[in-house]
Parts: structure tokens; sequence; C-alpha cells
């Protein structure tokens, strides 16, 4: 992980299939600040790592979450 960068990991409960693995994804990046994306189906988490503070995330961008 690089220098300066935070990780949080985010829990996706209804998130089922390949499909929404992808949307999630894409969502995701269109924060400024996301380093990488690590989306797991299985346990239905996505580990995200990131500057700045999850909190800081725009009203309204959790609501997939």
């Amino acid at each position: 992980m690089e220098t300066g960068l935070k990780w949080t990991v985010l829990r996706l409960p209804g998130m089922d299939c390949a499909d929404e693995v992808e949307r999630v994804r894409s969502a995701l990046k269109q924060f400024p600040g996301i380093g990488s994306i690590t989306i797991d189906l299985d346990s239905r988490t996505a580990t995200v790592t990131h500057g700045g503070r999850p909190e800081s995330c725009p009203p309204g961008s959790r609501r997939w979450v």
C-alpha cells in the first residue's frame, strides 16, 4: 500500500452477482483519492485504499453501501 493512503472495508450485504461487483467498482472509481479497490463477492465486501477520510464522501454517495 502506498504511503499516506488509508484503507476502508465496506460491507455490501445486498451484492450477489458479478454485475453488481462492476457497478460498485465503477461507482467507487469516481471518487477522488481512490488508490485501489478490491471486491470480494463471497464475503460481500469492498476494500478501498484512499487518501482522506471516508466520511468526506459527498452526501448520498453511501446509499448503495
